[in-house]
């Protein structure tokens, strides 16, 4: 059993926020009754109903998205500012995005209707490889690689050693890496980049496992299929 709230979400209808929402406006049926307890619990998404229509779980899908710099990742934003969900195409089912992006962050962003997919993308344990392509202000030393190739502590937290590539760059002002990560933990990026003194003017994500960023261009948004190791 779990609660009904958690079955509309896995089904790919809504978030789990914006469910116990329907429930407490008395718009979700279970078995033809309208359900008054936001515990309530079900076995299965058959005979739950919304607005007296059947609930039924869509198929899997995902996309994969360019992400411009200046949107947030959050449905909802709480200081008003705009977010990837106010620029997807209007016939765009109910979708969630595969990890995040920070405003000033661009690059591949996968979104799915399916949390389970998202879940499985997302979990540490999965060690799924993102690939990003950082410029930054000056030259990156030699020190400063070999700290970054090893396991090290900020504000508590524990990073695992990273892999990353680069080239030195003629005009020493900026400096492309390529940084290969598989944890995804909230602005690593530029946490771990900071913490080393490194200041960053473009940071933009390449590869999410077996997707790419390929020929996408800013804003652009196209379907993918679901990788059978992901499924």
């Amino acid at each position: 059993m779990q609660r009904i709230s958690k079955l509309i979400a896995a089904s790919g209808y809504c978030s789990r926020r914006q469910a116990e929402k329907l429930i407490a406006q008395g718009r979700v049926e279970l078995d033809g009754v309208v359900i008054d307890q936001m515990g309530a619990k079900a076995a299965k998404i058959e005979g739950i109903k919304i607005d007296k229509v059947p609930l039924t779980e869509n198929s899997p899908r995902i996309w994969r998205y360019y992400k411009p710099v200046g949107l947030v990742c959050s449905h909802h934003d709480p200081q008003g500012r705009s977010t990837i969900y106010d620029h997807l195409p209007e016939k765009m089912p109910y979708v969630t995005s595969i990890g995040r992006l920070d405003i000033q962050s661009e690059g591949l962003l996968l979104l799915t209707n399916s949390p389970k997919i998202a879940h499985f993308l997302e979990h540490p344990l999965r060690q799924i490889e993102r690939v990003y392509k950082v410029r930054l202000y000056g030259q990156i030393s030699i020190n400063q690689v070999n700290q970054l190739k090893k396991k090290f502590i900020i504000d508590d937290i524990v990073y695992k050693p990273i892999q990353l590539s680069y080239q030195p760059d003629i005009n020493k002002k900026n400096q492309w890496i390529i940084l290969t990560l598989t944890e995804g933990k909230n602005r690593e990026i530029r946490k771990i980049l900071g913490h080393f003194d490194l200041k960053i003017n473009r940071l933009i994500r390449f590869s999410y496992g077996k997707y790419h960023l390929d020929t996408l261009k800013k804003g652009e948004i196209i379907e993918d299929d679901i990788h059978p190791s992901y499924y």
